[in-house]
């Protein structure tokens, strides 16, 4: 067999590792201003106030941030709830566009 110059072949079996897609979507306070943000659902625990899990799923975006929004300002205190991030703003963080919620948890991360 002929290979170019530079060129390689890789020769065995292929193994493909299955990995959960998942990323939680969640407030963060800071300077006194709650935040969207994403994280890996591990470290959201310790660093968001309430998040949600979400994972690849068929609702669209638009639908599924409004549901994210009513969760996470359900979870948080009174106090907070005035200043939570608009729909569009946990929009932009659904990848892909489609996307369902797997679980709804509270952060444990109380300060700013």
């Amino acid at each position: 067999m002929y290979l170019p110059k530079g060129s390689f072949i890789v020769r065995g079996e292929k193994k493909y590792l299955r990995v959960p897609l998942k990323l939680a979507i969640g407030v963060v306070l800071r300077e006194g201003e709650l935040i969207a943000a994403s994280a890996p659902p591990s470290a959201a625990s310790s660093n968001m106030l309430a998040f949600v899990v979400v994972e690849p799923g068929n609702f669209p975006a638009e639908e599924l941030s409004k549901r994210i929004k009513e969760e996470i300002t359900r979870k948080l205190p009174e106090e907070l709830k005035g200043i939570v991030p608009s729909a569009e703003d946990f929009r932009s963080l659904i990848p892909y566009g489609r996307a369902r919620m797997s679980q709804q948890v509270l952060g444990g991360n109380s300060e700013g």
